[in-house]
């Protein structure tokens, strides 16, 4: 298998009167493949990133198509740089979110139709220093009770700023 193919074995069997049969789906990427996630809330809905070396990179939306029997493209993220880390959001959270790392840490929302849309753009750097890279994130849930505080907002949630030093 190419790095810019995908095989997904669901796991499930179907039965007959005499054997099971494990389904396995394939879906081939235009790019080679750099990141992958799986959903906690929709039933075989992946998101996979590309690793092209320029500037503008891919996230794809993936969900099966029962009565097509295959994985079918949803939707296309344009993402700067390639996605170091891709990551879904736990299920209790009751919504589809994609986090994605890169230059920034960053957060969409993912609708029924794989249609895919910028939450936020979230950033530590300060105007007056280098951009590193975010290259790893984790996303947990976490309930809190009407005692306990609520979460602290992050740093700073900024647009990309440009400081050019002499």
């Amino acid at each position: 298998m190419s790095d810019k193919a995908l095989s997904i074995s669901t796991g499930s069997s179907s039965s007959s009167t005499t054997a099971q049969k494990k389904e396995i789906y394939t879906w081939t990427a235009s790019w080679p493949v750099y990141a992958l996630a799986s959903s906690n809330l929709s039933v075989m809905t992946y998101a996979a990133g590309s690793f092209l070396e320029e500037y503008s990179n891919k996230i794809q939306i993936l969900q099966l198509e029962q009565d097509r029997g295959e994985l079918v493209v949803k939707s296309t993220i344009e993402h700067p740089y390639p996605a170091t880390r891709l990551q879904f959001a736990p299920e209790s959270l009751g919504k589809e979110y994609l986090a994605t790392s890169g230059d920034y840490l960053r957060l969409w929302t993912v609708g029924a139709d794989g249609e895919s849309k910028t939450d936020g753009i979230f950033s530590n750097v300060s105007p007056f220093s280098y951009l590193a890279p975010q290259t790893f994130f984790s996303v947990e849930a976490k309930k809190f009770t009407p005692n306990t505080p609520p979460p602290v907002p992050p740093r700073s949630l900024t647009r990309q700023q440009t400081t050019v030093l002499p």
